[in-house]
């Protein structure tokens, strides 16, 4: 057994430790030298079955071992012996992101297993992120640093001075973005397969999971036909002083942006035309911090998909310009909506 590896052992006095550094740390005081030592023995890993040695190894009591560890039963993970050569180097780069997961996960899991899983899922996953100004490329570049093994990007326009700063160099300035940005995932990336799509049509529904970045307003009949296809789609919406991630449209997630779209008709006549008007003007503005904040954050929420094939209903976040606050809104599912039908996890 070991120590969840996602969390952080912390020597606070000399018999006083705090495992875990944020909400779900505990703190353990009164340890004599041999319940140190054996905090340390789990937090470097015991191998399954060897767990009465290590305790006379290091002068514990047995029934005090049992007590303790029976106190430790939500950070405790199973640690068999190593069998193979495992991961390899996406799991040396990957090792923060796994850490992070296990830090995250419930219930007694095999720390190697759920390791090599992550990096094998995230290498098997394809994404697609459409629309590549200084969000799109933040998105995607984090994607490709984070192990997804395959990329379509897609956009028409070329880079332009404005892109600059979140992945784009001036020496890609006139190039379509897509293959400017797909040089650049090069250097980032852990070998990704990488699609850049030029074409003046986007792409529909393909992968594992879309990010949709527009300005303006959410690009609906895209959401309508990821709807259809029963396909994950995360969009983000980048406007004058702020940006929108979110929510999802995916099967089995209520609360999507149609019920976000039919809330607001509901009080406003010209909703269909403002949103129209918005989107084709292409009225937002990428500014640099607000875009690559937006673009890791709607890429955490990808991985999550690709990890762990879970999605919160209705969340969406709002980014807001003026503050650099983050505040987590709510969309509740819309009775003209019939979002929540269906059901899918990712390949």
């Amino acid at each position: 057994m070991r120590l969840n590896p996602g969390l952080s052992l912390v020597r606070l006095t000399p018999d006083a430790v705090q495992i875990g550094s944020g909400t779900g740390s505990t703190q353990l005081s009164g340890c004599s030298p041999e319940v140190l030592a054996f905090l340390d023995r789990l937090h470097s890993g015991i191998e399954d079955g060897r767990e009465p040695e290590v305790v006379r190894s290091c002068g514990l009591d047995p029934a005090e071992a049992r007590t303790l560890v029976s106190s430790l039963d939500g950070f405790l993970h199973r640690h068999p012996a190593p069998v193979g050569t495992g991961p390899g180097h996406a799991a040396d780069v990957l090792a923060q992101d796994v850490a992070t997961a296990l830090a995250v996960d419930h219930g007694p899991v095999d720390s190697r297993e759920r390791a090599a899983q992550i990096v094998a899922r995230r290498r098997g996953a394809g994404a697609q992120v459409l629309g590549l100004g200084r969000a799109g490329a933040a998105v995607a570049r984090s994607l490709a640093a984070a192990g997804v093994g395959r990329l379509v990007l897609w956009d028409c326009a070329e880079v332009a001075t404005e892109d600059l700063g979140t992945g784009y160099l001036p020496a890609d300035l006139g190039r379509v973005r897509p293959v400017a940005l797909a040089r650049r995932i090069d250097d980032v990336g852990l070998d990704p397969v990488v699609l850049p799509l030029t074409s003046p049509a986007r792409p529909g529904p393909g992968g594992d999971v879309t990010v949709l970045v527009t300005r303006g307003a959410a690009d609906l009949e895209a959401v309508a036909l990821a709807r259809a296809a029963d396909h994950p789609l995360l969009p983000v919406v980048v406007r004058d002083d702020d940006v929108l991630v979110g929510p999802w449209c995916a099967p089995g997630v209520s609360g999507c942006p149609l019920c976000w779209d039919l809330a607001a008709a509901a009080t406003d006549p010209l909703r269909s035309t403002r949103t129209d008007a918005l989107l084709a003007a292409g009225a937002g503005r990428e500014d640099l911090a607000l875009a690559t904040a937006a673009g890791a954050l709607a890429a955490r929420q990808a991985l999550q998909w690709i990890d762990t094939a879970t999605i919160t209903d209705g969340a969406m976040l709002h980014l807001q310009a003026a503050s650099g606050r983050v505040d987590t809104l709510t969309v509740p599912p819309h009775r003209d909506c019939g979002c929540a039908s269906g059901a899918a996890t990712p390949g």
